[in-house]
C-alpha cells in the first residue's frame, strides 16, 4: 500500500469495529497489519465515537511521510484535500477529533491477501 502512495501522500482506510473487548479484533488487527506497512509512528486512528464495546467507524491514516505527523498536521493536509479528493459527509467533523492513543494489540494476526478473516472477527 505504502509503496502506491507519492511523498508525503496519505491512505484513509474506514473500518467498523468495536474499540474494546473481543468485538475489537477486526480494529487490532487492521491496526496491527497498517503498522506493519507504515510503522507505527505513521499510523493514525480517529474513532468516530469512543464507544468502547459498540461498533463505530473507525478511521485508520497511514502516512508515507518520513516523520510523525501531529494530529494539526494532518487536519491541514484534510483541509488542503477538501472537495478535491476527500467527499464524505461528516469528515469535517471527524478531522477535528483527538487521535486515538493506540492500544495494546495483544495477539492480533496480521492480515494479508491469503489470511483476512474479518467477517469472523466481527462476530460478538
Amino acid at each position: 500500500m505504502k509503496g502506491h502512495l507519492t511523498p508525503g501522500g496519505v491512505v484513509v482506510v474506514n473500518v467498523i469495529s468495536a474499540l474494546e473487548g473481543e468485538g475489537s479484533r477486526l480494529f487490532r488487527s487492521v491496526l496491527r497489519t497498517m503498522q506493519s506497512e507504515f510503522g507505527p509512528d505513521q499510523v493514525y486512528v480517529i474513532p468516530r465515537s469512543r464507544s468502547g464495546w459498540r461498533a463505530t467507524n473507525i478511521f485508520f491514516v497511514g502516512a508515507s511521510a518520513g516523520e510523525h505527523l501531529s494530529a494539526e498536521a494532518l487536519r491541514e493536509r484534510y483541509h488542503a484535500l477538501r472537495g478535491k479528493l476527500l467527499r464524505q459527509p461528516g469528515l469535517e467533523e471527524l478531522a477535528a477529533q483527538p487521535l486515538l492513543e493506540p492500544p495494546d494489540l495483544g495477539e492480533a494476526p496480521l492480515l494479508t491477501d491469503d489470511f483476512c478473516p474479518t467477517d469472523s472477527m466481527t462476530r460478538e
